[in-house]
């Protein structure tokens, strides 16, 4: 059952990474339309999952467009990643993901994500458990290393290889440095080139567009590409990073394209969520739907005050896209 994964990664996929807020079944929708291969979920509190909170399984959505469901879950406890990861099977999930990766201050504050990079015997320990239960296959998603002092992606993904993990993700980050500075992706070509690591590594980390992404493919052999914040009110990514693979010219949307879209992305979450909070959360990805469009700044700022879907679409139809 878990070839049909690697399989999956032979093609070079471009994969929706799961973030917090974000990955609600109607944006993960939205990228699959725009190209996206395959999406992660939100990250799933193991502890939540374990005490049977329904806000955490409603989260553990598939898709019409999924291929799979991939979820990805996060903890600081074996035991209870391990019964978090039955749950998930129970509720559906064909692909487990750990979160090793997570540099929050909230999570690693608990011992979990990315503060287990400091402590590989416990991270070896969580996934050999996960995947001595698991009939589906067990992905990771991991950092460079807590900090610069501290690089071990290496040894980590040669624990995790030993454990059983199916593939790994590499944010090409360390976790001091959280978002910030540039990724470095000469550690992910150290890991593709090496051949005692034969299970998958899928790069993450500053693809922003089909130029960055063809360089990634070019350097290294990663089995595919990742992307996260450059998604965030833009699903359109991973169409024009395949077209710019396919045609080597770059494919623009529109103001009216990106407004169709924003507005789809308005009427699927307000109907699923409500009014008021699926317009909250919409709140952020306006900016970058819209942030290619001269003098937007004052459209955008009414756009963040609206309260209802029917001034959000008098605001948008006033908006007159000038160069």
């Amino acid at each position: 059952m878990k070839n049909f994964l690697l399989d999956f990664l032979k093609n070079k996929p471009l994969i929706l990474a799961p973030m917090e807020g974000i990955n609600d079944i109607v944006f993960r929708e939205l990228c699959l339309q725009f190209g996206a291969d395959a999406t992660v979920t939100e990250f799933i509190s193991s502890e939540a999952l374990v005490r049977d909170v329904e806000k955490s399984f409603n989260k553990i959505q598939k898709s019409p467009l999924d291929p799979f469901l991939w979820v990805q879950i996060f903890g600081h406890d074996v035991l209870s990643m391990q019964k978090a990861a039955e749950k998930v099977i129970e509720h559906g999930g064909e692909v487990i993901d750990l979160n090793f990766g997570c540099p929050v201050k909230k999570i690693v504050s608990k011992g979990a994500g990315a503060s287990l990079l400091k402590e590989l015997n416990k991270l070896e320990e969580m996934a050999k458990n996960v995947v001595k239960i698991s009939p589906v296959p067990v992905t990771a998603k991991i950092r460079l290393g807590w900090d610069e002092g501290s690089i071990n992606v290496e040894e980590t993904v040669m624990r995790l290889q030993n454990a059983g993990i199916t593939a790994v993700t590499v944010h090409a980050r360390t976790r001091s440095q959280m978002y910030s500075g540039t990724a470095r992706w000469e550690f992910i070509e150290q890991l593709t080139s090496n051949p005692n690591i034969q299970i998958p590594i899928i790069g993450n980390g500053d693809i922003t567009d089909g130029p960055s992404a063809e360089k990634a493919f070019q350097r290294t052999q990663v089995a595919g590409l990742m992307i996260g914040r450059a998604a965030i009110g833009n699903p359109f990514i991973f169409y024009q990073i395949k077209h710019f693979l396919k045609h080597h010219e770059e494919k623009k949307f529109t103001f009216e394209e990106r407004k169709n879209v924003f507005l789809y992305h308005l009427q699927k979450i307000t109907a699923i969520k409500g009014e008021r909070k699926g317009i909250i959360e919409l709140r952020q990805h306006i900016a970058q739907y819209f942030k290619a469009f001269p003098h937007f700044k004052e459209t955008k700022i009414k756009l963040l005050q609206a309260e209802s879907v029917s001034e959000i679409e008098q605001i948008l139809a006033t908006y007159e896209p000038t160069i």
